[in-house]
């Protein structure tokens, strides 16, 4: 997606309908993903449909917003003067979560009907146009639940991974409700940091079965991926300190615990 100035990491979009000239044409994109399709590869493309728009663009402001499309209109963003920024800000409830700005970036107001429509319309040719065969949903703790309920509106079901920040299984469980959905599986992450990483306070061994057994049947079937680092994370080794004996340990974990393993490229140089 076309993104705004310093956007590489591709969370800043600004044109949802035109791809980021960096990584080539629309043509192209198309073209590797029938590449990879001929390697018996999947394309599982990463959306936003959280907010639109740089740290710089003022959702109040119609002459920012002017420079999005399609969203262009102030009417499209949530109008609370409220940002999600420190630690204490994403304890405040579903409210502060979902219609607050996430580090002041504009938000969508999916309540409106003219973006729920259109942002559900994007999904739908997006994946259709490319011939991607998934999607992975960025920031979805932020994203109204009964609009991830509706992906896709129209259409054959689209395979969803939700990315939910949480240590809860209970609660990110609640984002998987679809028979092609998946969610990340924060708990098991925050489970093993606390069991793997060596600090004064490391929790042993027993506590991964206690939490197997405990917190294993709230996953009531869902999917659940399983990993040891994202985007969003220091690679799993550096915090080992370089122990590939304990990293080859957590790898084993994720790879033969119920769910589906997902590891981040360059993982496998430590492997």
């Amino acid at each position: 997606i076309a993104q705004m100035p310093h956007g590489y990491h591709g969370y800043w979009p600004k044109n949802l309908t035109k791809v980021n000239p960096q990584y080539g044409t629309e043509d192209e994109l198309r073209e590797l993903v029938v590449l990879m399709h001929e390697q018996k590869m999947k394309a599982v493309i990463d959306i936003n449909l959280n907010h639109a728009g740089g740290p710089k663009i003022n959702a109040s402001n119609p002459d920012d917003v002017a420079q999005l499309y399609p969203f262009n209109k102030t009417e499209y963003y949530h109008s609370e003067n409220c940002s999600l920024i420190h630690n204490a800000d994403y304890d405040r409830g579903a409210h502060f979560l979902e219609r607050c700005k996430l580090y002041g970036l504009p938000d969508y107001d999916h309540e409106n009907p003219e973006v729920w429509r259109r942002l559900q319309e994007f999904v739908r040719e997006h994946v259709d146009s490319y011939g991607f065969d998934g999607i992975r949903v960025d920031a979805a703790r932020h994203i109204s639940k009964p609009f991830l309920d509706h992906i896709p509106e129209s259409g054959p079901p689209i395979p969803s991974f939700y990315e939910v920040v949480n240590g809860q299984l209970s609660y990110i469980t609640g984002y998987a409700n679809g028979d092609y959905s998946a969610v990340y599986n924060y708990p098991l992450y925050y489970t093993l940091v606390n069991i793997f990483v060596p600090n004064p306070m490391q929790a042993p061994m027993s506590d991964l079965a206690k939490w197997m057994e405990d917190e294993g049947p709230k996953a009531q079937g869902r999917l659940l991926l399983n990993f040891l680092e994202n985007n969003d994370l220091p690679r799993f080794v550096y915090k080992l300190d370089g122990d590939l004996v304990l990293y080859h340990n957590a790898l084993l974990c994720i790879l033969g615990m119920e769910g589906l393993p997902v590891l981040l490229y360059g993982g496998e140089q430590n492997a």
